[in-house]
């Protein structure tokens, strides 16, 4: 055998055992490395929690003379219509003496009768809400809640054994369900906030829309009529609610970091065959977590770890 030939297959058994390494290298690198997901469908929602104070239309009514109340509906938000009788006061006192017969007390609109009051009804109105200055309103609004839950009962809440009433003493209130509940949301940061803009919410799980009034830098926040009267709102002026300060997005979900830019594209490193190969996707939306995507089919494997070169490489 010529000294040439021996050179030629030296070279030749190096080669090939060169590649073997490699191979082999990237077995140990890639295939051996390789963190795989399978894909679904999902949703990304932009979602984040905000504290709520609500305020609707709420009429305080009086009583008309001295005298003990009956009312029709014992039961707390009965609704009655404009005209029809709330409860009747039969007099006592210095009444009597002037023959004062029992008095009916009217709807003056229709509405939910509560007779608990929480000393806010003509505090925090809609109308307070867009005209007065709302870090002095909200701040008395807080020292309230703040003497209520001290009290840890209603501010100036009537039993039903406590039936008798001075003249022009409250007896209760009648709250407008037919016009929107308004609310000033406190917020971290006014940015995806615009006036006239529409705005969705989810209050006990329920989703809702409004329209932004009014933006306010102290405090930061929005006051916000919405298209409905919202059940829950007189019960609970101050809620912890969910802000949906973005459209969600439906599409398949890959983790962030299995996002790969290949020069203008950016895609994914998938597993087909048994062989890894990048593959182009349409961006919907991100969170902190993942991705939401267009362009695999669900039920594929991505690579969660990607790395440059990996195009081509074998799992088994």
């Amino acid at each position: 055998m010529s000294r040439k030939r021996i050179k030629a297959l030296l070279l030749i058994g190096l080669a090939a055992a060169a590649i073997l390494v490699v191979g082999r290298i990237n077995s140990l690198l890639f295939g051996d490395g390789l963190l795989l997901i399978t894909v679904r469908e999902g949703w990304i929602k932009y979602e984040t929690a905000v504290k709520a104070v609500f305020a609707n239309r709420e009429i305080v009514l009086t009583a008309p003379i001295e005298g003990e109340l009956k009312p029709i509906q014992e039961q707390e938000g009965y609704r009655f219509r404009k005209g029809e009788v709330i409860a009747t006061l039969f007099p006592t006192g210095v009444d009597i003496s002037r023959s004062v017969k029992e008095t009916a007390v009217q709807a003056p609109i229709s509405g939910l009768f509560y007779r608990s009051l929480d000393d806010m009804e003509q505090i925090l109105t809609p109308q307070n809400l867009m005209q007065l200055e709302l870090n002095e309103l909200l701040s008395h609004i807080e020292g309230l809640l703040a003497e209520k839950a001290k009290n840890n009962s209603r501010l100036n809440s009537f039993s039903p054994g406590n039936n008798f009433f001075v003249k022009y003493a409250p007896i209760g209130k009648i709250v407008d369900n037919l016009s929107p509940t308004w609310m000033f949301v406190y917020l971290d940061s006014n940015k995806n906030m615009e006036t006239n803009k529409e705005v969705k919410f989810l209050i006990d799980g329920e989703e809702y829309r409004g329209t932004v009034m009014k933006i306010s830098e102290q405090p930061k926040g929005a006051v916000v009529c919405f298209n409905q009267f919202i059940d829950g709102t007189i019960e609970n002026r101050v809620q912890n609610i969910v802000w949906c300060y973005k459209p969600s997005v439906k599409g398949l979900l890959v983790p962030l970091n299995s996002l790969y830019k290949s020069g203008e594209r950016i895609g994914v490193y998938v597993a087909e065959e048994g062989i890894v190969q990048f593959r182009s996707v349409e961006l919907l939306g991100v969170n902190e977590d993942c991705a939401c995507v267009k362009g695999l089919a669900e039920g594929m494997q991505v690579v969660v770890n990607p790395g440059k070169g990996m195009g081509g490489t074998k799992l088994y």
